[in-house]
């Protein structure tokens, strides 16, 4: 607890200005950090005026000048480094992030400990995204593309995963010559802290990584700035809307990782009914539901909808509901309280209409706990496409599930959508799921699994749920920009 407090000390001085002697201008708005288990206030957050991001963004095209210059091996070091610190003070890092997020402590350290192979991906990787490649060469002409970093880079990401989302970009960033300005959730400050500490003392400098602290208006105001030569925002598709009439203007590099309403279909031919159910059921509550590709909608056919959804009823009713920072919970609160009272609103009007609430329902915490913002597991059946809560995104433990003739519906249904994130199909055949997968518009299919993510793999969207890829080495390219050369002898003198 010591070591902690300290720590959260440190975050109250880190305003402090980045480069000896140097002064940000003043701070206006003051935001408190929230224990979302306890409602106990960890910590202030001071927010980033226009003034102060203008100032920081000259810093950092300072530090660009030098850093793109930079050898790969040295900047690869650098990030190599930190991936060990990640290692080292997984412990401690973990506890932060529990404290301000409500994370279980055991899926906290799972995101840390994850981190580190999507930075170990990068660094072996990020040299061929890089350099310069000659397409023709003859007696007199050579064409050759030249890859170039994009600049200062705005890296304004979430709270739910801060550790993952953040590091999908800042390291490439970093690795290809790119600056960094970070802007960590107001949800996930502290932990945004310590990754900017941890980079510095990694070897990155403090003119090329610099954190920005604040709430929405601080991200709109970096989105809005003409000096960020691309802009990488992670969180829900209305903020992502505004992000991007705010960056627009400027016609910079633009990079949406957005939400979804991501479906698993249930064939009538799956081999195990309870392993699939736990499949599913740990695709639509880890992280209490909080994963832009939770399962939100399940469809069952018909021949096995009973024993999946007793199975599924099962399982849920197993998980521990409680203290975050308890080995044995699964299920931790909710990270703010807008969450709750939306998921509120959703379930009332679905129960309206008249569906059914097979699991959970709580949202008023009555039943299980006095403080926090606990909203159990909670499964809806007699559910349909007229509902906002098989419409809108979510964002919590709550999930509908409908049971299906066939395959034709199940496909109709799935792709009844707005969103395109992520879609399952659980079958014995991979050619049968491949079959329904390739009708969706999706990012990404999963056959037998869901909510799985890996560094080699490109993670993107489709119509709501974003723009452009993170992660494999489209996630690297990403970073960089080509310039062509055409390069001809000159004409021998008469």
């Amino acid at each position: 607890m010591a070591s902690f407090c300290k720590i959260v000390k440190r975050f109250y001085r880190a305003n402090k200005p980045i480069k000896p002697n140097t002064s940000w201008p003043g701070y206006r708005n003051v935001l408190d950090i929230t224990n979302p288990a306890t409602l106990k206030k960890v910590g202030e957050l001071q927010e980033d005026t226009i003034p102060d991001i203008e100032r920081k963004l000259e810093y950092l095209h300072t530090g660009l000048k030098r850093w793109k210059l930079t050898h790969v091996d040295q900047r690869k070091a650098a990030l190599e480094k930190f991936a060990d610190a990640l290692v080292t003070r997984k412990t401690t890092l973990a506890k932060i992030l529990t404290s301000e997020t409500g994370k279980p402590i055991s899926q906290a350290r799972s995101e840390i400990a994850a981190t580190v192979d999507r930075i170990h991906y990068f660094v072996e990787n990020c040299e061929k995204v890089i350099g310069t490649q000659t397409v023709l060469e003859s007696s007199r002409l050579k064409e050759k593309v030249q890859y170039e970093p994009l600049g200062v880079i705005a890296n304004i990401s979430a709270w739910n995963y801060p550790y993952f989302l953040s590091a999908n970009v800042f390291a490439p960033a970093l690795l290809t010559g790119n600056c960094v300005l970070y802007k960590p959730s107001e949800n996930a400050s502290l932990t945004g802290q310590e990754i900017t500490d941890m980079l510095h003392n990694a070897g990155i400098p403090e003119d090329v990584f610099v954190i920005s602290s604040g709430g929405a208006d601080t991200g709109s105001r970096i989105a809005g700035n003409k000096d960020i030569g691309g802009l990488f925002f992670t969180g829900s598709y209305d903020t992502g809307l505004e992000i991007a009439k705010k960056a627009s203007p400027n016609l910079v590099k633009l990079q949406l990782e957005l939400g979804g309403k991501d479906a698993a279909y249930i064939r009538h031919d799956v081999p195990n009914i309870l392993a699939t159910a736990t499949t599913v059921a740990d695709g639509a509550f880890y992280n209490s539901g909080q994963s832009c590709c939770s399962i939100r909608r399940i469809y069952v056919n018909k021949r096995v909808y009973v024993p999946f959804m007793e199975a599924l009823k099962k399982i849920s009713h197993s998980y521990r509901i409680g203290d975050p920072t308890l080995e044995d919970t699964y299920i931790g609160p909710l990270c703010t309280k807008k969450q709750v009272e939306k998921i509120g609103k959703l379930l009332a009007e679905a129960i309206n209409r008249g569906a059914q609430v097979d699991v959970g329902g709580d949202t008023t915490n009555s039943t299980a706990h006095k403080v926090g913002y606990f909203v159990p597991p909670t499964i809806l059946t007699d559910v349909d496409h007229q509902m906002s809560i098989m419409r809108k995104e979510t964002f919590g433990p709550v999930v509908g599930v409908m049971c299906v003739e066939d395959d034709d519906e199940a496909t109709t249904l799935m792709s009844d959508t707005e969103y395109g994130l992520t879609a399952s199909v659980f079958s014995k055949h991979l050619e049968d799921a491949e079959a329904i997968l390739n009708e969706l518009k999706v990012g990404t299919g999963y056959w037998n699994c869901c909510d799985r993510v890996s560094p080699r793999v490109p993670w993107s969207g489709r119509k709501r749920s974003g723009v452009g890829s993170t992660l494999g080495i489209d996630g690297l390219r990403a970073f960089v920009q080509p310039k062509g050369f055409f390069c001809h002898e000159p004409m021998a003198a008469i």
